[in-house]
């Protein structure tokens, strides 16, 4: 016991430096233990995703690429988080029953579909929620006072303010919006927007470019809209790092990396080629440009002009929301005899594919 005192007493130093060290470990693992411990590990192959795995398309990323959103450099990862599965049905019966609308014909199919119209003879429905994407459509005939404009007329500045107003009041007030898009027809606004997830916006799998919209007169009467109601889990966020854009190019083109090709329609081509009459394509969300006579070549070489990072969503049914690469390209495709320049969008897997199921194919 003596020689023990002796030897602690000469390295004094070194024992209160390691007795420090210890409480400090203890400390670290006491904290951890209260913020929830150590970040669970994301098993390989795990993350479902909404791609079709679009095959034999060509896509080139070169060094003049813009990156609208991020910095490859320095935002190297994202975090991914689970749905907050919820139906919303009486989300949308509150929010008829506010505007004057509750006494609409309801129809539901499998407490999944749900459709409401004035009228049971009516061929066409008035407003629509999907439970399985959590979105909710309306476009009613006669514009509706949504009670939020206390007189007067809204100027352009006001639009954004006033989108944001509309779906926190009716719908949820923690959701935030950004990259709006704002057109006038006449005395109608139409109010463009895209649900913020984090620092990236929410983009909705296809051509929409906003995952939001509103339709409404100058007094702020509603005329038609579409609101994504979909949720996540803010506790189940956890970090994966991103593939670089690099990395991206070298393995894009390969058939089993997750990616979609929306190929766009050839610019400065006379409508009457493919459509046999002139052709405006719609302004209204649900109104689906006629089926060309002719067809489209397709785009099989595509140069990246620009890419952002987004959240990737189709429904609640793929379980987490993960980021994708939002790539906007474009080539050339040669309809009667002459070459069109042709744009594109490609959206990608963002994250390390050794995360990402990838399905079976078969031959």
């Amino acid at each position: 016991m003596d020689k023990l005192l002796n030897i602690i007493k000469k390295n004094k130093v070194v024992v209160l430096g390691a007795l420090g060290l210890l409480l400090v470990i203890a400390i670290a693992l006491i904290v951890m233990q209260l913020i929830g411990g150590e970040e669970t590990e994301i098993p390989k192959g795990s993350v479902d995703q909404p791609f079709t795995y679009e095959t034999g398309k060509q896509l080139e990323i070169p060094e003049t690429v813009e990156y609208t959103n991020f910095d490859p450099g320095d935002d190297t990862t994202a975090p991914i988080y689970e749905f907050a599965l919820e139906n919303k049905v009486d989300l949308v019966k509150s929010f008829l029953g506010s505007i004057g609308k509750r006494s609409m014909e309801l129809e539901e199919y499998e407490d999944v579909v749900y459709y409401w119209r004035d009228d049971p003879s009516d061929d066409f429905y008035v407003v629509e929620y999907n439970a399985l994407t959590d979105r909710v459509f309306f476009r009613f005939e006669s514009a509706v006072d949504p009670d939020l404009n206390a007189g007067g007329y809204l100027s352009r500045e006001d639009l954004e303010q006033y989108f944001t107003a509309f779906v926190h009041e009716y719908w949820d007030q923690s959701y935030s919006y950004t990259d709006f898009n704002v057109t006038r027809d006449g005395s109608t606004y139409r109010i463009e927007a895209s649900r913020l997830i984090g620092k990236y916006p929410l983009h909705i799998s296809g051509f929409e470019e906003y995952s939001d919209y509103l339709v409404v007169e100058d007094d702020g009467d509603i005329l038609e809209g579409q609101i994504y109601l979909m949720n996540y889990d803010l506790s189940t966020a956890q970090n994966v790092d991103l593939i670089t854009t690099v990395g991206l190019g070298s393995v894009i083109g390969r058939d089993d990396y997750p990616k979609d090709f929306y190929q766009l329609e050839p610019q400065d081509l006379d409508g009457t080629l493919l459509y046999g009459e002139p052709y405006t394509p719609a302004q209204s969300a649900g109104d689906p440009p006629p089926t060309p006579d002719g067809e489209i070549p397709e785009l099989t070489e595509c140069t990246a002009e620009e890419i952002s990072l987004v959240y990737l969503y189709m429904s609640g049914t793929y379980q987490m929301l993960t980021p994708a690469y939002k790539i906007r390209c474009a080539g050339n495709v040669v309809v009667e005899g002459r070459s069109y320049r042709t744009e594109a969008l490609v959206f990608a897997n963002a994250i390390d594919p050794e995360l990402v199921y990838v399905p079976a194919t078969t031959e």
